[in-house]
């Protein structure tokens, strides 16, 4: 997401980043969003919801299905009340808990959801075909627990 400058100049300016992993699969299109940040001076200005309304409404308003990965909060030692605050901001934003739990290379991860396409998917299912496609087959068995 970027930012045009004021005073008639073009000049972009970077205010948070998304990566996605898009997943077509059985003619539906399904996503896990992997990385996303918000640019540390940018941040509690309300820029992260306001990406996170537009991809929903607007860029991915037609996916079958749009997963996130959010550190598990329950499996920090020291990083816990940063986790919990990532949670409640993806909470907040409308994101809905799986109830999916998943460990990949060594990281604790609480699987969410963006709130398109349809509510009855194997969430599940789908986040491990994410991982099966973008890894080889013994590296999947060796970095991939489903909890």
């Amino acid at each position: 997401m970027t930012n045009k400058g004021a005073d008639n100049h073009e000049a972009d300016e970077l205010l948070a980043y998304a990566f996605f992993v898009h997943l077509p699969e059985n003619g539906e299109e399904h996503y896990l969003l992997d990385y996303y940040a918000v640019e540390k001076g940018r941040r509690g200005t309300g820029i992260g919801s306001l990406f996170l309304k537009m991809l929903s409404s607007d860029q991915l308003k037609d996916a079958d299905c749009v997963l996130l990965e959010v550190e598990d909060p329950e499996c920090a030692e020291e990083e816990r009340e940063t986790r919990e605050r990532r949670l409640r901001f993806y909470l907040r934003n409308g994101m809905v808990d799986t109830g999916v739990k998943a460990a990949v290379f060594g990281a604790d991860f609480m699987i969410l959801r963006m709130p398109v396409g349809k509510t009855d998917e194997d969430f599940r299912e789908i986040y491990q075909n994410v991982y099966r496609i973008l890894l080889s087959g013994p590296v999947f068995n060796a970095e991939v627990r489903m909890k």
